[in-house]
Formats: C-alpha cells, structure tokens, sequence
C-alpha cells in the first residue's frame, strides 16, 4: 500500500514497539508456556522410558547383586537389594504423579528416589571391590560402572533425573580410590585409579547431557511435525469441500445441458465438458484421498 509505514505493513502498529532493554510481557509469557510445556513432554518421555525399561533394569540388578551375595557374604547385600527395591517402586510412584499431574512433592520424591535407588544399587560393587582378590575387584568394577551405563542411556530425558542418579553413582564411586589406598597405601596408583574414574564419569557426563539434547531434538521435530501433519489435514479437509463444490455445480450444469435439445457440434461440446468434469473430479478425489491417508 503506496501510503503505509512500514509497522502497519508488517502487521504491529508503531506504537507496540518496546523501548531497548524492556521485554515484551507478551514473549516472557510465550517462553514461560513454552517451557513448561518442555518440561511436561520431558517427564512424559521420561516416565515412558522408566517404564519400559523396568522389567530388563530390574532383571539384570537382580542377578548383579545375586552374583554379589555370591562371591562376599549374603546378609551384607540383602539390606541394599531391599533399599533397592523400595527405591525402585517409589521412584515409579512419583515419577507416574510428577508426569501426569506435575505435582511439585512428587517431583521432589522422584529426584530423592533415584539417588536413593542408584546409591543402593552401587553399595553391592563396593563390597565386590573391597574383596581381596583381583577377579572379585574387577568385578565390583563391571557392577559399578554398568549402572552408570544404564543411567546415561536410559535416564536422559529429563535431565534433572539423570544427574540425580549420575551424581550417587559419582559419590559412590569416588570412594574406589580412598579404599585403594587405605587397603594398599600406593599412592601413585591411588592417584591413577582416581584419574581413571574421573575420566570416565566425565565421558559418562557428557553422554547424558548429548543423550538428553538428542532426544529433546528429536522431541520437538516430532512435535514440528505432527503440527505440519494437523495442518495438512485441515487444509485438505477444507479444500475437499471447496474443489468439490465448483466442480459439482460445472458437473450439473453440464447435466441439464444435456437434456437439452441441442445440434450434434453443440451435443458433442456438451459431452466434451461432462467427460473432462468426471476426469477432473476423479483426479481431485484421489489426490485429496490420497492425502488423508498420508
């Protein structure tokens, strides 16, 4: 439009513009939604992937701690693997609550619980580790640090869920070099078993975070493209009424020429134009059925 200022040609009037250095209440409220709606799909991820995972989780920290209380005494492993398991259906409560209803108590409960269930499911390794002999302390070692491979791959959609249980494991594991060194007093290779363990739940670190960043991406084109699909659907529902209709009336209209009586060149134009309203009317219907059932 010839006479138009730019701000009413880009739709906002001059008058809605923010001074430098105020937010706009309206983009605040817009980040706020946006971020707890973030944060509801994470938990609802997360709950899914819990829940999944339960029966194979379970299983193989049964039979580590079964491998445990096999090779150090049983009654030192049977109090851990109760904590373990009253960890592991408080954590599945809450975590079900803080999903579906975003209770704040639930939330809490859900961050205390994997702590508790990943620090009672280390206490096991720890026994193993402080085992004389060296096959047991390798073992205690592959007990230890599978759990913390279950965390990065498994607990990443909600990433404050997964640091809780990362950070028992971190604690847990950071005694492996102080009991080394009051059982052996070798400091150089303390000091190589801790730089070891650090490295390695540094690497885990990272794993978890890339984890979590690679399914919030895949979340949210998920999330792109479920709305282009909605879209889509809209537009095809609207068109098949408003391609239909036009063709409907040609296709009546040509009908009624028909019953006319007309010479044979008109006759023929007539049949020309009913054949090429069917044909078209065909086409439409099978790109637009073809769209649906995309």
């Amino acid at each position: 439009m010839a006479g138009s200022s730019p701000s009413l040609v880009l739709g906002r009037d001059a008058s809605a513009e923010t001074e430098p250095g105020r937010d706009e209440p309206g983009k605040a409220d817009g980040s706020i939604v946006l971020g707890v709606r973030r944060r509801a799909d994470e938990l609802r991820r997360h709950w899914q992937a819990m829940r999944d995972d339960l029966v194979g989780r379970n299983v193989a920290a049964a039979f580590a701690m079964a491998m445990a209380a096999y090779m150090v005494d049983p009654m030192a492993v049977l109090p851990w693997a109760l904590v373990y398991g009253l960890a592991e259906a408080l954590m599945m409560v809450t975590l079900r609550r803080a999903s579906e209803r975003g209770d704040r108590r639930s939330y809490l409960a859900q961050l205390g619980a994997n702590f508790i269930d990943c620090a009672a499911y280390d206490v096991p390794g720890i026994l193993l580790w402080l085992e004389p002999t060296l096959h047991e302390k390798i073992c205690g070692f592959i007990y230890l640090f599978g759990g913390v491979i279950s965390v990065s791959a498994v607990r990443a959609s909600h990433l404050p869920f997964g640091l809780a249980s990362y950070l028992a494991h971190l604690c847990v594991l950071s005694l492996l070099p102080v009991l080394y060194l009051v059982e052996t007093g070798a400091l150089e290779a303390t000091v190589l078993l801790g730089a070891s363990v650090l490295a390695t739940m540094g690497y885990f670190l990272v794993g978890l975070v890339n984890n979590h960043r690679l399914l919030s991406h895949l979340s949210a084109e998920r999330q792109r493209a479920d709305r282009a699909s909605e879209a889509k659907s809209r537009f095809v529902a609207a068109m098949s009424h408003e391609i239909r209709t036009p063709l409907n009336g040609i296709l009546g209209v040509g009908q009624l020429l028909r019953s006319v009586e007309r010479s044979e060149e008109e006759q023929h134009h007539v049949d020309l134009l009913m054949r090429s309203g069917r044909s078209l009317k065909a086409l439409v219907d099978d790109v637009l059925d073809l769209a649906k059932i995309e």
